[in-house]
């Protein structure tokens, strides 16, 4: 009897939304709209059309992400590097990474990524309810693991 290898090439794999979608106090829409309707009011004291325009735009895609369900997306690791969704990120182009795991309905769950890109220098891959001890075991085969400082960008998207 000949024994069969493995032939999965994945190290990992986990699902994930590609973003948590947790319930707002219901203050956040109308402070929003209020926001909304005071700079909407400026711009149009101050005939700026354009502030108005944007003002507009910007109130609609905050409601239409409000009510979008967000999707699932897969992810892997793999001898070469990381799968995430439709991208492949290779790990000679990876400097590091660092996992930020602050359990909770809000709390931040992903993987960081440094690459050697310098227009996109950090990658966000979020871990959704897969375990992150195996993931920083599987990763640290390839990448050293090095403390990432959290930027102003991504506090802000947190907070929104």
């Amino acid at each position: 009897m000949r024994k069969t290898k493995n032939k999965n090439p994945y190290l990992l794999t986990w699902s994930a939304h590609k973003f948590e979608n947790f319930e707002r106090h219901p203050w956040w829409s109308i402070i929003v709209f209020i926001l909304l309707v005071i700079l909407l009011a400026y711009s149009l004291f101050t005939n700026n059309f354009l502030l108005s325009i944007i003002t507009i735009l910007t109130g609609i895609l905050i409601y239409l992400f409000e009510k979008k369900d967000p999707e699932e997306y897969h992810f892997a690791i793999c001898q070469t590097g990381i799968i995430a969704h439709d991208r492949f990120y290779e790990f000679i182009d990876i400097k590091h990474f660092w996992i930020f795991y602050e359990p909770g309905p809000a709390g931040r769950k992903e993987i960081s990524l440094r690459t050697t890109n310098r227009l996109t220098p950090y990658i966000h891959i979020p871990i959704g309810k897969a375990n992150p001890n195996k993931i920083r075991k599987n990763l640290t085969k390839y990448l050293p693991e090095q403390p990432h400082k959290e930027s102003i960008l991504d506090f802000l998207e947190n907070i929104v």
